[in-house]
């Protein structure tokens, strides 16, 4: 692979990797067959990292370990989903990492800082399935609940199987859709996934491996031990805790992962997984370590703070070493780390006593150029056309423009075709790029950056943002933690369904069986809405305490008159665009984006419901 950035390694501070940069290099030091731990700051740099790599280096297997998308010492479980992610990657290190070369294990701060169950934990949990085995239904319905899958009527989650004579449908962990297995008598005869939805059957599948749906089970085993390790730490008071009378009965209790020092008899870190992969630091990981870790104190502290001793619904926390590394044992494990720094190493460092010259392992990597004429993308693709002049003139550095997606490469195609004078190359990889030309790449970068030898542009770069962006799945994931945590009482939220109302803090409520942390809302006239924390994503912020805004009185109709108001002004936004896209078809040879069409398909591009 073409080395685009100065030759580096991996070791102590690495300086001037801005974003683009930092994947370049992580690309590089995979090609060299190197086995990397990349510890995001946040789930989005864990995903654009994710991503850069399947792109830049699609030979090299990239696993990703995301944390528990829920708070410290949450009463809500993390989705299903997420942690059959979790178990599909744990489970894959522990038999795999030691002969496994060239590879990318991409996680987050939050994950890193969590235990997890002992490699050991997987060996005999796992089963794998092809056509021909003579497994037969009724032994893998055991193996199923022994797993802790739930058996349901209608497969749709994960985590959950069904079944139907000689047919069983499977959601696993690590799966994008769910399985049906056709049996013959015992013989499996066929595999196939099928969308949860329809329930309609789509390709087969050659194999298939079964992991652990959670971290932890409820055999006896786990059971006796969970209910031997609550009673030593909290007394013998705490038999009468809802959480104490589920594990006992053997159900799953909501949030019982927080106590899942309780169910093993050790717990290990992520690192032991793969104790001889060098861990890669992003920029500004240290200051989400230290900001995480009081986020747990603070919560480890709460929950402590307000036990109730004597009923059902007290939460009583684990200490925060028990199922969170501590700070020195924390400075073990990322003494021998590198750091990704996006600047220049800085003067003072690069005469060392030691002899050892920080600039030695500077990337090269520096911030993109600057385009100043913004007022139209013509004008920025002529200041574009002027910088491009002047890099054939040197030639010594190949050019990138940088787009996301379909609709963003056909536009920068467009433009680069008409404004600038020169051939558009449209390279495979990173291996394709020429000295002194210039290449348009599907790369979903938020800025350029350059080095010595390449010079990216970005969509951003252009036009001041994306101009398109992937819809994301709205959940209990990261806008979950962030909002929360960030929220402070007399700040305003906007609900869906309900509109502008003033958040008054946490509160538990005793509902359907259990307790439930909600948030507190209040409308105009005093009015109250309790909503549960797992229904997060109905809220987003409006504004902080002391904000001048009105709020909607709850149950009114205020609200969605408004809402409706602004569908109206939209569709007639829509309309005047078709229109426009419609003359412009009319009055040039070759259509141009985007085509005229209906109000549903131009809402249904754009994302308006």
């Amino acid at each position: 692979m073409t080395d685009w950035t100065a030759s580096i390694k991996p070791k102590g501070m690495v300086w001037g990797v801005p974003d683009g940069v930092s994947m370049l290099a992580m690309t590089g030091w995979l090609a060299e067959g190197r086995r990397l731990v990349y510890v995001a700051r946040d789930d989005a740099r864990m995903m654009a990292m994710r991503d850069a790599v399947a792109r830049l280096c699609p030979a090299v297997p990239v696993h990703v370990f995301p944390a528990w998308d829920c708070l410290p010492y949450d009463r809500l479980s993390p989705q299903n989903a997420l942690v059959g992610q979790r178990v599909e990657t744990l489970a894959h290190l522990a038999g795999h990492a030691a002969t496994e070369g060239g590879a990318l294990l991409v996680t987050t701060v939050n994950a890193l800082l969590q235990r997890v169950p002992t490699p050991g934990y997987f060996a005999d949990r796992s089963l794998a399935l092809q056509p021909g085995d003579a497994a037969g239904p009724a032994r893998l319905v055991e193996f199923l609940s022994g797993q802790g899958y739930l058996r349901t009527d209608t497969v749709r989650e994960t985590g959950e199987f069904a079944l139907r004579g000689g047919i069983l449908d499977i959601f696993p962990p690590g799966q994008q859709t769910p399985v049906r297995l056709d049996f013959f008598g015992d013989e499996l005869e066929s595999l196939r996934s099928f969308d949860a939805a329809s329930q309609r059957g789509d390709e087969k599948i050659a194999r298939l491996v079964l992991r652990p749906v959670a971290e932890f089970q409820l055999d006896e085993a786990a059971i006796e031990r969970f209910r031997t390790g609550y009673r030593a730490a909290f007394g013998t008071l705490a038999s009468r805790d809802a959480l104490y009378e589920s594990v006992s009965a053997g159900r799953m209790h909501p949030g019982a992962e927080h106590w899942l020092p309780l169910f093993h008899e050790s717990l290990a870190r992520l690192t032991d997984y793969c104790p001889q992969w060098q861990l890669v630091l992003d920029h500004e990981a240290d200051a989400a370590i230290a900001a995480r870790l009081g986020q747990i104190g603070d919560f480890f502290a709460a929950r402590r703070d307000t036990a109730d001793e004597d009923g059902s619904m007290a939460y009583r926390p684990l200490p925060q070493d028990r199922l969170y590394l501590d700070a020195g044992e924390l400075d073990g494990v990322l003494a021998s780390a590198a750091r990704l720094m996006p600047y220049a190493a800085p003067p003072e460092s690069m005469d060392r006593a030691d002899g050892n010259d920080a600039g030695s392992n500077d990337a090269g990597g520096r911030a993109g150029v600057v385009l100043t004429n913004s007022q139209t993308s013509q004008s920025v693709m002529a200041e574009i056309a002027g910088i491009i002049a002047e890099e054939r003139k040197a030639q010594n550095r190949a050019v990138v423009i940088a787009g996301a997606g379909d609709g963003a490469m056909a536009r920068l195609d467009e433009l680069a075709t008409a404004h600038l004078d020169t051939e558009i190359r449209h390279p495979n990889g990173l291996d394709d790029l020429v000295t002194g030309a210039v290449h348009l790449i599907d790369w979903p970068l938020e800025a350029g950056f350059q080095t010595d030898r390449l010079l990216v542009i970005t969509e951003t770069d252009i036009f001041g943002q994306r101009l398109s962006r992937p819809r994301a799945r709205r959940g209990r994931g990261e806008d979950f933690l962030r909002e929360v945590s960030a929220l402070e009482e007399g700040d305003l939220v906007v609900h869906a369904e309900h509109g502008i109302g003033r958040y008054e803090g946490l509160t538990i409520i005793d509902s359907s069986g259990g307790p439930h942390d909600c948030l507190q809302i209040v409308y105009a006239g005093g009015d109250k809405l309790y909503l549960p924390v797992e229904n997060i994503e109905m809220l987003s912020r409006y504004g902080s305490a002391g904000t001048d805004a009105q709020l909607d009185r709850l149950g009114g109709a205020a609200w969605q008159a408004r809402v409706a108001r602004i569908k109206g002004r939209v569709r007639i936004m829509a309309e005047q665009l078709i229109n426009i896209a419609a003359q412009r078809q009319t009055a040039q040879a070759e259509p141009l984006q985007p085509e005229a069409g209906s109000y549903s398909e131009f809402c249904a591009r754009f994302g308006f419901a």
